[in-house]
């Protein structure tokens, strides 16, 4: 049975309060809780839900590995008073995550379409891709749906520690970034979205944890999407 737990997201008015108060120097749009009622539906677990996050550039200059390691783990590290772990360690390193390009393309129409250093998009987070391989949710995305990133899926969960409560909820995977390095299969050949980013509650620590794992044959996994309704 599928693991869909019904999590309604925080008010948009919430999720920019905790991020100004991450990252103080963000100047957010006051049109923003404007397009919030606009979107605010009963909830329905089938029904996109609007996520806040920042522009990149807002608060890191550097690689996405600094915006990562240097700004939003840091930053997660401190909300869940020390109880994370970056455990990328295992089978690959940061360093080797890369964005999906269409992710990028995306993303790079929602900047053009809004202001501010705070952006929104409506997301769906355990209705749609569930139990399955990273490769079979990349090819199951509707034409204007795209994975959410580990910076996307971290700010998710730094403005709404609640969906992921405990070890028993299920895993929140990155389908818009990847890792570099791909493994092999039995014929040679390189094995794209073997290996992808995601976050978890540790079952004996507790501890918030990222980390880098391959799903070939699915599992207990699920792929947050975000959805694109700004004219491209």
């Amino acid at each position: 049975m599928e693991n869909r737990q019904k999590f309604t997201l925080s008010p948009i008015e919430e999720q920019i309060a905790i991020l100004c108060e991450a990252w103080p120097h963000l100047v957010p749009d006051r049109k923003i809780a404007i397009l919030e009622k606009q979107h605010r539906l009963p909830f329905s677990p089938n029904l996109p839900q609007l996520l806040a996050f920042p522009r990149e550039s807002a608060i890191c200059s550097g690689s996405y590995t600094d915006l990562l390691m240097k700004e939003l783990f840091f930053i997660i590290k401190r909300k869940f008073n020390g109880m994370f772990f970056n455990a990328v360690g295992e089978k690959g390193k940061i360093e080797w995550v890369e964005h999906d390009k269409r992710t990028t393309e995306m993303l790079r129409k929602l900047r053009r379409h809004q202001k501010g250093d705070i952006l929104t998009v409506l997301i769906q987070l355990r209705s749609r891709h569930n139990r399955c391989s990273s490769r079979v949710a990349q090819s199951n995305l509707a034409d204007n749906e795209f994975g959410l990133n580990s910076f996307m899926a971290g700010c998710l969960l730094l403005t709404n520690p609640g969906c992921l409560n405990s070890s028993g909820d299920t895993p929140i995977g990155c389908l818009g970034d990847w890792a570099r390095w791909m493994p092999r299969d039995l014929f040679g050949d390189e094995v794209p979205f073997a290996l992808t980013p995601n976050y978890k509650k540790g079952s004996i620590t507790g501890r918030l944890e990222f980390h880098m794992r391959g799903y070939p044959n699915g599992g207990n996994i699920s792929f947050p999407s975000a959805f694109l309704t700004e004219p491209n």
